[in-house]
């Protein structure tokens, strides 16, 4: 079972499939409100609703050939975040895919968040089926921001969501379209 393909490696990263043995790495993760503060409404994550995430992500990809990814560091092969594809469940049909991905505060600031979301975006348009991509963040969150616009994601609008908070939508056509 730790022998799956990598789907995507950069200078710096690998992105795999998640391993159940990854959980302590990714409940370290979501379990810190620095990391969690970006993503859905801010709330941290328990270790079995970690282990009940990297299920539903091992079910994506055996239903639409894809999920979000475990990102490693080539430099230490520590898991130290995740990224990756998934129906977002905020969309009209047919869904579109969403791009997910944070990192360890840990790296933050090395450039990594910019590399790692060129790596989905080209893991995304290997994928025929795929023509849109859509992220949505807290507009407020500056550094994502800049990470979508550097690898040409286009802010569509921004609005209050169910739960009350402001989410700014971003938009990436593959190319050609």
């Amino acid at each position: 079972m730790n022998n799956e393909p990598i789907e995507a490696r950069s200078a710096h990263l690998e992105l795999r499939r998640w391993r159940l043995s990854d959980i302590d790495a990714l409940a370290a993760l979501t379990s810190d409100p620095q990391v969690m503060k970006g993503v859905g409404t801010g709330a941290t994550m328990d270790r079995a609703k970690t282990l009940r995430w990297i299920e539903n992500h091992l079910h994506s990809y055996e239903r639409f050939g894809y999920g979000c990814w475990a990102v490693v560091e080539r430099a230490s092969g520590d898991v130290i975040g995740w990224g990756g594809l998934s129906h977002s469940p905020n969309t009209p049909e047919p869904p579109l895919v969403e791009i997910l991905f944070a990192l360890s505060p840990n790296v933050w600031g090395r450039g990594l968040g910019s590399e790692l979301v060129g790596e989905i975006v080209a893991a995304a348009w290997r994928r025929p089926q795929l023509e849109e991509l859509v992220a949505t963040l807290d507009p407020d969150n500056k550094a994502s921001v800049k990470v979508l616009e550097k690898n040409g994601f286009i802010h569509v609008q921004t609005e209050v969501g169910d739960d009350g908070l402001p989410s700014a939508w971003y938009g990436l056509l593959r190319p050609g379209i």
